[in-house]
């Protein structure tokens, strides 16, 4: 699975080692990135050869850029790709000084790029968090950063309060 419009970089890899893998893609992502291998592009329903126990909902294409999310059931778990960062520990002072000055918030939510490409239309953004909070997700798996593994529903609020109150909601 590229569950986004950024971490592709492995795929060709991946396939040469699992040929009789299916290659899941964003939509839109081979249009932006055409030298990716054939995929199939994630659409509103999920791939049966998931199972049931897997759900996913899109955001996006937006200015080209998607990104899903999964939710499985059995464990009660989301998997955010680059929607939220959740780095809470670090080597040292200057990895932290770093990441900060890339924009990524020093606790659970949305790195500056994510509000900038994903997160930028406040409509759409809006209706896709509040979908994510339609599964009963008690804990979350990021990309970047550490599970949250405690309140993960009223982190995951706070985290991304911007897209769920006010007039853009």
């Amino acid at each position: 699975l590229v569950p986004n419009s950024f971490h592709y970089l492995n795929a060709r890899d991946f396939l040469a080692r699992h040929p009789r893998a299916t290659l899941r893609l964003a939509p839109g992502l081979h249009a932006r990135v055409s030298d990716l291998p054939n995929g199939d592009e994630l659409g509103p329903s999920v791939p049966a050869s998931w199972g049931p126990g897997l759900e996913h909902r899109i955001l996006g294409p937006v200015r080209g850029v998607s990104e899903g999310a999964l939710f499985h059931r059995p464990s009660g778990t989301l998997v955010l790709t680059d929607l939220a960062f959740h780095m809470a520990r670090f080597e040292n002072v200057w990895e932290r000084i770093l990441w900060r000055l890339n924009g990524v918030p020093g606790s659970f939510g949305p790195s500056r790029s994510a509000r900038m490409f994903l997160l930028r239309d406040r409509s759409v953004s809006a209706a896709f968090v509040r979908g994510l909070l339609d599964w009963p997700f008690r804990r979350i798996l990021v990309a970047h950063g550490e599970p949250l593994e405690e309140e993960a529903q009223a982190v995951f609020r706070r985290g991304f309060a911007a897209y769920l109150d006010g007039p853009h909601a």
